[in-house]
């Protein structure tokens, strides 16, 4: 097979390796969601909100997931993880963790989604 063949497939894999990591980082936040729901018995609750809270940190990146129930209720932080830049192929993301170094993301929809 020639060299040209070689760097292509290279290339492609190393392009699924990346967009795999960004699916399982969002695919942890609706898991963390989810799990957080069935823990409290909440599973068939309504969420009014749900988002994560990126800060960027020396070593990476602090994501934090809230979600909330009701209007008046408190947010409760349903999990934290730390996670390199590289996981986040979002170019608006990026360009508010560069520019303010700190964004917040809707996450509702991911739940919504399931």
């Amino acid at each position: 097979m020639p060299l040209f063949w070689w760097w292509l497939i290279a290339l492609l894999a190393g392009g699924a390796v990346a967009t795999g990591a960004t699916i399982t980082f969002w695919d942890r936040i609706r898991e963390a969601v989810t799990s957080w729901l069935h823990r409290n018995s909440l599973a068939r609750s309504v969420l009014m909100d749900a988002w994560v809270w990126l800060d960027r940190m020396i070593s990476g990146v602090r994501a934090r997931i809230f979600v909330k129930r009701r209007h008046h209720e408190r947010a409760a932080c349903v999990e934290e993880m730390s996670l390199p830049m590289s996981e986040i192929d979002d170019e608006d993301v990026l360009y508010e963790l560069r520019r303010r170094g700190r964004v917040r993301v809707e996450a509702l929809h991911l739940v919504r989604s399931r």
